[in-house]
């Protein structure tokens, strides 16, 4: 277990065409939570989209009650480790993107937290997570708190420098992948 010093909240947006394979996202979370001793400083933030304005759920396979039944779930998993966690069940007609979630994620987040970290309902985040980013994080700030990261990182809204948590394939003119 690893004592951190910044605080950190993760947020995910998550459509309900993308609750079921939520859940190994949400794993994920849990399992970095679970290596850090001072819960206290983890905000998980879950934004769970039911708007139907671009795509209806079908209800021959799943209910609306279902589907929130489901977020829940994922809730629940979270609550257990210690941390905090937000819920939110966004469930008018008008459209709300990812986009325009993390906008709000980082501007509210950062107002409380050191980092703001995106999370992807298909991205499974390491368990060292936290471990990683406080080791990377001091000598990349100058000292001071930063406010956004997902695979990047921002100080006062504003990149200075970039992290990403797993392999991205670089392409040359020729189309050829190079592995960075």
């Amino acid at each position: 277990m690893v004592k951190i010093k910044y605080r950190y909240i993760v947020g995910t947006h998550i459509m309900f065409y993308e609750i079921e394979m939520a859940k190994e996202h949400i794993q994920s979370i849990v399992n970095a939570v679970n290596e850090v001793e001072n819960k206290e400083n983890i905000t998980v933030d879950l934004f769970f989209n039911l708007s139907e304005y671009f795509e209806r759920v079908n209800t021959n396979q799943i209910t609306h009650p279902q589907l929130k039944d489901k977020f829940n779930e994922l809730v629940k998993m979270v609550e257990e480790t210690g941390a905090a966690v937000n819920p939110t069940i966004y469930d008018d007609f008008d459209p709300i993107s990812m986009v325009d979630y993390r906008r709000d994620l980082n501007y509210n987040g950062c107002k409380n937290h050191d980092y703001v970290i995106w999370g992807e309902t298909d991205c499974l985040l390491p368990k060292e997570m936290f471990t990683t980013l406080e080791s990377i994080f001091s000598p990349c700030t100058d000292s001071a708190p930063v406010s956004h990261l997902k695979v990047g990182i921002a100080r006062s809204n504003v990149f200075f420098c970039v992290f990403c948590l797993g392999p991205a394939p670089l392409y040359q003119g020729s189309g050829i992948a190079l592995e960075a």
